[in-house]
């Protein structure tokens, strides 16, 4: 059952990656930035994956994936929220810089904290296997995340319920891998 939960935490988070990903330049546009702002908020988040993902491969190097692929969730769902804040006065700044800060620096993490977690939980004997069933089913659904957001979106009319409901999804994912590894000792214990 743990892997299982493993690979649904990760397809949550791979959905609501894909939600975010793919539809946030509409998303800044509709909330009243310029194609050309929107593209280059986009463009400096998805740059910061490139530190985060360093920093992040250093510290689970020390840590584990089991400690810190649920603080990479957690992250991940504060980061898409502060899409909320988008468009409004008061918060528009703050969450655009918490967006490419928080949202950015993570958006390579979730995956490789899986990968490494899973060989923290089943070893590396049967990992090459059970790691290509875990990408086949994050990348298909994960696939379904524009479809799905232009649902809600056109459901809605807008993209608050559809963005609060990405972080509560993503929040979902941190619980599932959070219960996918309680109590279990890595395969070196």
């Amino acid at each position: 059952p743990g892997y299982w939960l493993l690979t649904l935490g990760l397809t949550l988070s791979q959905l609501c990656m894909n939600g975010v990903l793919f539809n946030v330049i509409a998303y800044l546009q509709k909330s009243g930035y310029a194609a050309t702002d929107a593209i280059r908020i986009y463009g400096i988040a998805n740059l910061m994956s490139l530190p985060g993902l360093l920093v992040g491969g250093y510290i689970s190097d020390r840590t584990g994936g089991r400690i810190v692929l649920p603080v990479v969730l957690a992250l991940q769902a504060a980061g898409t929220a502060m899409l909320l804040g988008v468009g409004v006065a008061a918060w528009d700044r703050l969450a655009i810089i918490g967006f490419i800060a928080i949202w950015g620096s993570i958006s390579g993490l979730p995956a490789q904290g899986g990968a490494m977690v899973l060989g923290e939980m089943i070893g590396q004997r049967a990992y090459p296997a059970m790691l290509g069933i875990v990408f086949t089913v994050t990348g298909v659904v994960g696939a379904l995340a524009p479809v799905l957001m232009g649902w809600l979106y056109a459901a809605t009319g807008g993209y608050a319920w559809p963005i609060a409901l990405l972080v509560l999804l993503t929040l979902l994912a941190m619980l599932t891998v959070l219960a996918a590894t309680a109590g279990r000792p890595s395969p070196a214990s």
